[in-house]
This record gives structure tokens, C-alpha cells and sequence, in this order.
């Protein structure tokens, strides 16, 4: 099975369709390009081939990029930019570029690795440095104390700050042999603090609900174990897919939850190039995958898996 991350833009490509979209048009992005207008039409259909998605419009007064196409320019610039970043690393003595970032642990179980995965085929001369927990509030002290550069994870409503990369459903799980509906007082297996935690007891309070918390713990493993044991429910994205939970629909009797608003927010100091172009990818691949539900796969841009 071939890589689904190799080859999915190469420098040709990057080249010609920024030139298309800087110009306005085949003929005169050609012109700058130095080769003939069949060679920049050839390299954009083979693009869109690869990516099963159109990129531009065409009409008689020029080309405009479509939804998909602007998504695509942001990973095409990105990439431009961490080559020029590459060569000025060839040029100094080698080195690593640090990137510290604060994961909150459901986008660690979702969408981080192939963003991973898409980073490194585009520049290897870094390496992670990443702190997993799940109250945002800690990873965000975090940043503005300086230890991250970038942090991913649950917004805090009392902190509005940072670019919303994914809007999805909460929803309640629990073991498929649970007694529904659920009675009073509710049995939670929650975070031991955060926005998830906060949310849910919120909730529970404006639908009149008595809840008592079973079972606490700081990390999403310990909270799965709790509901594989059968000890009570949590809320989660659909996508997290704890072991051995299912979703509790309405024969549950529980109310319904507010949507859960994942963020990216960059530190404002130290902001290199590599981490600015890491936030340019992960706020792409969230845009391609998140909405529609998809992975990238051979062969086309199918985004289900992130």
C-alpha cells in the first residue's frame, strides 16, 4: 500500500499553482514560470487528479480558486516556506528546530498523527517536544508562561483567544450493557478538572439532574478503564472512540450536551517559521478533514481518519 503522504505535492506543483493564482491566469503564470501554457494546464489537472478535488474556476476573464483550492494553497505555501527554512538550516550548522506544543489528549488520540505525519514528510530537521494533558487551562498557563509554543486542545470559555480549528458534537458514553435510562443521581466518570468536567456538571444543573462523580482521574486511559468497569458515564467527541463505550442516545435520559470547540493558539513571542507553518498545516488538514469527516488516503484527499 503506498504512503499516503508522499508525493501529494511536489515543488513544480507548489510552484505553478501559486504562480496560477498570483497571475490570475494559465497564460500569464506561464509567462513568469518560463515554459509554455500546456505545461502549467498539465501540472494543475494532474494536481486536481491526484486530489480528486477542482481547484479553480475557469472562466473567460481568468481563473479564481475554489473552497478546495484555497485549502490547498495554504499547505502549498507552507511547504514553500519550510524549503526556504531548509535550505537556511543547510546553510548554518545543523541543528534541531524545537517545536513545544500542549496536546489535549482527545486531539492526541484524533487528528495529531497524521497532522504529524503530513509535517514531517515536509521537514525533518526538528523534533517535538509535547505536553498531553487534558485541562486546557493547564496547558495554556503553560504558553503564556512561555514553556510552549503552540497550544491544541479544548477552548476555554473563559479564554476566547486562539484560531477554532474543530467544532464537534459531546456526546455521553458508556458500557453497552448499561441500564438506561440513566437515574438519579447520574453516575460521571470525569476529568478531575477542565472544560469537559465543567461542561458536563453545567449541563446537568440546568436540566434540574443530582449527579455524583464515581470515579476522577487526569487522563483519558484511567477515565476509559473507569467506564470499561462499568462504574458510570462521561462525555466525549464522537471521534475519540474510548474502548469497550458506545454512544447513549435518548432512551438514556440525559441531556443533550453543548458542542465541544477544539482551538490552536501560538505563543505571540518566539514564533519561528517552523512553528507558524505547523499551524498553517494543522488549520488545513482540520478544514479538509474535520467538516467532511474524513482521512488523507491514496488516492484522493479523502479525510476521513482526521
Amino acid at each position: 500500500m503506498n504512503d499516503p503522504f508522499d508525493g501529494i505535492l511536489s515543488r513544480d506543483q507548489i510552484r505553478t499553482l501559486v504562480g496560477v493564482v498570483e497571475q490570475g491566469s494559465f497564460q500569464r503564470a506561464a509567462a513568469v514560470l518560463g515554459v509554455q501554457q500546456p505545461a502549467v494546464t498539465q501540472q494543475v489537472r494532474r494536481l486536481e487528479e491526484r486530489l480528486g478535488r477542482q481547484l479553480f474556476d475557469r472562466t473567460a476573464a481568468g481563473v479564481t480558486l475554489t473552497p478546495d483550492g484555497e485549502a490547498v494553497l495554504i499547505y502549498a505555501r507552507a511547504m514553500a516556506g519550510l524549503g526556504a527554512e531548509m535550505m537556511r538550516h543547510f546553510g548554518e550548522p545543523a541543528q534541531d528546530t524545537v517545536i513545544r506544543i500542549g496536546i489535549g489528549e482527545e486531539i492526541g488520540r484524533t487528528a495529531l498523527p497524521n497532522v504529524l505525519a503530513v509535517f514531517a514528510r515536509l521537514h525533518s530537521n526538528f523534533r517535538f517536544e509535547a505536553v498531553c494533558a487534558l485541562p486546557s487551562r493547564d496547558l495554556c498557563k503553560a504558553l503564556d508562561d512561555g514553556q510552549l509554543d503552540a497550544v491544541v486542545a479544548r477552548r476555554d470559555p473563559a479564554r476566547p483567544s486562539g484560531h477554532v480549528i474543530s467544532t464537534e458534537p459531546t456526546i455521553w458514553v458508556g458500557r453497552p450493557d448499561m441500564k438506561l435510562p440513566v437515574a438519579d443521581p447520574v453516575p460521571l466518570i470525569l476529568p478531575t478538572a477542565g472544560v469537559l468536567r465543567d461542561t458536563v456538571l453545567a449541563t446537568l444543573a440546568g436540566a434540574s439532574r443530582t449527579w455524583r462523580i464515581v470515579f476522577a482521574g487526569a487522563s483519558l486511559a484511567i477515565l476509559e478503564a473507569a467506564i470499561r468497569a462499568g462504574l458510570g458515564v462521561s462525555a466525549c467527541t464522537p471521534r475519540t472512540e474510548l474502548t469497550e463505550a458506545v454512544p447513549l442516545g435518548g432512551d438514556a435520559g440525559l441531556p443533550q450536551l453543548p458542542d465541544s470547540v477544539f482551538i490552536l493558539e501560538e505563543a505571540q513571542t518566539r514564533r519561528s517559521d517552523t512553528v507558524v507553518a505547523f499551524g498553517e498545516v494543522l488549520r488545513t488538514a482540520a478544514r479538509l478533514s474535520f467538516a467532511g469527516g474524513g482521512a488523507v488516503s491514496e488516492p484522493n484527499l479523502d479525510t476521513s481518519r482526521l
